[in-house]
C-alpha cells in the first residue's frame, strides 16, 4: 500500500510540474508592464508552501506573470492548478481574439496569493488576480480546503448550522460595514440579505471568517470591493466545526 501511494503521489506531482512547464516554457524574462496597476507583487514565503512563478508573453503580446502555491497535498494542488489553467485559458483566448490594431501588448494578467491556516486541518488560499485590457481591474478568488482529504470547503462544511451562519453574517455586516466604509442603506440591506449568493466569497482565517463583497454590492462602486473579518465568537450559535477552526 505504501509503495502504491508513493507512486500515485509522484505521478500527481510530476503532472503538476509538467503543467507548469507547459505554461512557463514560452519565456522566463522579466517583462515591463504597460500599467503599474496590473503587476505581480513580490510573493511572500510561507512555511510548507512552495511558490511557483509563470512569466511569459503570449504569441499575440499578452503578458503573464502569475504566482501559485504548491501545498504538498496532491488533491489540493490539482485543484489550484486547474483554477490557474482556466484563468490562463480565458486570458489567452481573449488575447488571441483581439485584433492587433487594438494593442494586445497592453493586455496583462497577474496573480498573487496569501495563505491562511485557521487550524492544523484546514487551509485558506486568498488569490488576487489582476488583468488589464485598456482598463485594469483586480478580483479576489478565495479557496478553503480540508487538509484531511483535500476537498473544497463550502459554508455547510464550516458550520453545523449554515442557515444560522448566514443570518448572523447578515446582521453583523449591517452593523459593522458602515463603520469602515461609506455605504448606502438600500445597497447595504439588499446586499446583505441572509442568502448564499450574497455571502459566496468567504475565507477561513486565524482571526475569524473573512467576508468579501463585490464592487457595488453594499456600497457605491467608489468603495471598491469591501471585506470584513467576523470574529468566530460572533458565529458561535452557528456551530463552527472544529476541523476547520
Amino acid at each position: 500500500m505504501a509503495v502504491h501511494c508513493a507512486r500515485h503521489y509522484s505521478k500527481v506531482i510530476f503532472t503538476f510540474f509538467c503543467t507548469l512547464a507547459f505554461f512557463a516554457a514560452a519565456g522566463t524574462e522579466t517583462h515591463a508592464w504597460v500599467t503599474d496597476f496590473v503587476r505581480v507583487e513580490k510573493q511572500p514565503d510561507y512555511p510548507g508552501i512552495k511558490a511557483h512563478f509563470i512569466d511569459r508573453v503570449t504569441k499575440d503580446g499578452g503578458v503573464i506573470t502569475m504566482y501559485l502555491p504548491e501545498t504538498g497535498n496532491a488533491v489540493i494542488d490539482r485543484k489550484i492548478v486547474s483554477i490557474i489553467n482556466k484563468q490562463l485559458f480565458d486570458f489567452e483566448k481573449d488575447t488571441g481574439e483581439t485584433p492587433p490594431a487594438e494593442t494586445n501588448s497592453e493586455r496583462a494578467i497577474s496573480s498573487n496569493y496569501i495563505i491562511h491556516r485557521p487550524s492544523t486541518t484546514a487551509l485558506g488560499v486568498e488569490f488576487t488576480f489582476c488583468e488589464s485590457a485598456g482598463k485594469a481591474f483586480c478580483h479576489k478568488h478565495n479557496l478553503n480546503f480540508s487538509l484531511v482529504d483535500g476537498r473544497l470547503l463550502a459554508l455547510k462544511d464550516m458550520f453545523d448550522k449554515p442557515q444560522i451562519a448566514l443570518k448572523l453574517m447578515s446582521e453583523w455586516s449591517r452593523i459593522e460595514a458602515p463603520k469602515v466604509i461609506s455605504t448606502i442603506k438600500e445597497f447595504l440591506f439588499e446586499g446583505t440579505e441572509p442568502k448564499k449568493k450574497f455571502f459566496d466569497q468567504l475565507l477561513a482565517t486565524q482571526e475569524g471568517l473573512r467576508i468579501f463583497f463585490w464592487c457595488g454590492q453594499i456600497a457605491p462602486r467608489s468603495q471598491g470591493d469591501p471585506e470584513l473579518t467576523m470574529p468566530l465568537a460572533n458565529l458561535a450559535q452557528a456551530g463552527p466545526k472544529p476541523e476547520v477552526w
